[in-house]
């Protein structure tokens, strides 16, 4: 979450400048409303207010920090309140029953046995006695075996960190979102990331993928502060966040990476196109850096006093990252361990993942269209039509802009990470359905600052047109999606139908001479966005019920 800034700073702004007319206030959104003389650098953030001295905290500017509900400076009232009501909800669905929520067995019982000594928990072994190590990176394992020696053994304790990691990444999507799009675009963006089905699934479980998602809408906040400051520093941070990252998923967070440079390389203000890609350069220094230590660490223990590599035929972490969990799963053996004439050997998740109980990743023949439809598609697709309609029109709307235009960086980078994550799970030998969340913050991003513009040029007939469309393809695709054997089937497609009449109805009439009222131009958006909504919600609602 954004740090708190206090409300009463830019009432001693004002008064400053009142007094002295050779300061100035910082009017920008992220800059804290603090006076600069001219010729000299910012003040004591603190004051010098009445008594407290420099360096101190004022009783107002205290008041102001402890009232965590307000809006900072710069920010609609409404906006920090209805953040934290999204957040909510949000840990309300990711939490409700945790106590009996479903464990993937292997990973949970990996979680119990880091806990249990700290040379299990740094190896992530995956029995007791420290024999073998579990089959993937141990990053998002290690929080849920602190939480087990914080908590002792309760199933809520191994789901509670991905409660609190799905929390944050709603907050951090609204602020990536916030930055360049307004508080608008980023409740939006709150919205459909908290309210999407396979979201709530995902973080009412022990899936290491919480923990991916988290880190990489963290890497991209840092990444579009790096191109709107201009400081190479943030994108070099976002760098290490990805390699985080990878300790949690391992090559699936190096997705992204193409989305992130391409958005600094076309954004980032540095005039010279050699100064960016060399920022580019250091930051995938940094990512590479991270992403290899942990295993680079183990790989000098010798081999009798540490686990067994899960996974791997040779005992290497490097055959089990790139071989069994990278690229093999794509039908390719470019990264096959040296050495081994047999495929790697999962020793312990054969027993444990097996195909009659449901549990292992599954094989399906890679398509295209496999996310749109079947049971993949009720996992993603509900918002992917709307998502996509705003990144084309984004683009469509800043193409005259500067090259520096933030709100164009920020589609360049959603919309390559939307590209890129859905070709690779398209083309992928092995899915499973809770993979599929990592596309859900490109889609929530998007849809939050294509409603952005949609409102502002909501007098436009071109955009109710396409909003008046976009919500009859939405409705009819959603019907689609819904199961056959769904109890209430009935009940979603008769909302949907109520609500995309009553949505198009509108658009349509205040297309008419004369009807363009005031009323209609805010009531046929904002049904429109019900209409595009309801669908998710209604699958999310069955999940969390």
């Amino acid at each position: 979450m954004e740090g708190i800034q206090a409300v009463d700073q830019v009432d001693l702004a004002a008064v400053d400048v009142a007094v002295r007319p050779d300061a100035r206030v910082a009017t920008h959104p992220e800059q804290e409303a603090t006076p600069v003389p001219s010729g000299g650098a910012p003040e004591d953030s603190g004051g010098t207010g009445g008594s407290g001295g420099p360096g101190r905290t004022t009783w107002p500017a205290l008041r102001g920090r402890l009232q965590f509900w307000r809006s900072p400076e710069g920010q609609p009232a409404w906006a920090r309140p209805a953040l934290l009501a999204v957040a909510a909800l949000a840990g309300v669905a990711y939490g409700w029953r945790m106590n009996a929520a479903y464990l993937e067995p292997f990973y949970g019982g990996a979680a119990r046995s880091m806990a249990s000594s700290w040379h299990n928990f740094f190896f992530g072994a995956a029995d007791p006695w420290g024999t073998v190590s579990v089959d993937k990176l141990p990053g998002a394992l290690w929080f849920q075996a602190l939480s087990l020696r914080v908590f002792g053994f309760h199933i809520w304790a191994i789901v509670l960190p991905q409660v609190v990691e799905g929390i944050l990444a709603v907050l951090v999507v609204y602020r990536a979102t916030r930055r360049v799009a307004g508080a608008g675009a980023g409740i939006v963006a709150a919205v459909v990331m908290a309210g999407s089905p396979i979201v709530i699934l995902l973080n009412r479980g022990n899936i290491s993928d919480s923990l991916l998602i988290l880190l990489l809408v963290l890497a991209a906040d840092a990444t579009i502060r790096a191109y709107q400051s201009g400081r190479p520093r943030s994108l070099v941070w976002a760098g290490v966040l990805v390699g985080f990252a990878f300790q949690a998923k391992m090559l699936e967070a190096w997705l992204v990476l193409p989305a992130f440079y391409a958005a600094y390389l076309v954004a980032a203000p540095a005039r010279a196109f050699l100064r960016r890609f060399w920022h580019v350069a250091a930051s995938a220094l940094a990512v590479l850096v991270v992403s290899l230590s942990w295993m680079t660490a183990v790989t000098l223990v010798p081999q009798t006093s540490r686990p067994y590599v899960d996974g791997s035929c040779n005992d290497s972490l490097f055959a089990q990252v790139f071989s069994y969990n990278g690229f093999s799963r794509i039908g390719s053996s470019l990264f096959g361990a040296h050495g081994c004439s047999h495929r790697s050997q999962y020793l312990l998740t054969s027993a444990i993942k097996s195909e009659r109980l449901g549990y292992g990743t599954y094989g399906i023949s890679a398509s295209w269209s496999r996310l749109l439809t079947g049971p993949l598609g009720r996992d993603i697709a509900w918002l992917l039509l709307p998502a996509v309609v705003a990144a084309i029109g984004l683009f469509v709307l800043r193409r005259r802009t500067a090259r520096t235009d933030p709100l164009r960086g920020a589609t360049i980078l959603w919309t390559g990470w939307l590209v890129s994550a859905f070709a690779f799970f398209s083309a992928s030998q092995f899915v499973n359905s809770y993979y599929l969340a990592a596309l859900v913050p490109a889609v929530a991003a998007l849809c939050g600052m294509g409603a952005s513009a949609a409102w502002q040029r909501r007098r436009s007939r071109a955009v109710r047109w396409i909003l008046a469309g976009l919500v009859v393809a939405t409705v009819v695709i959603t019907i689609a999606l819904i199961p056959s054997g769904a109890g209430i089937r009935d009940w979603i497609i008769g909302s949907l139908v109520v609500a995309g009449l009553l949505a198009t109805g509108v658009l349509v009439a205040s297309l008419r001479r004369g009807h363009d009222s005031v009323w209609s131009l805010s009531v046929g958006p904002a049904l429109a966005a019900v209409a595009l909504l309801l669908g998710s919600f209604w699958a999310s609602g069955v999940v969390v019920a």
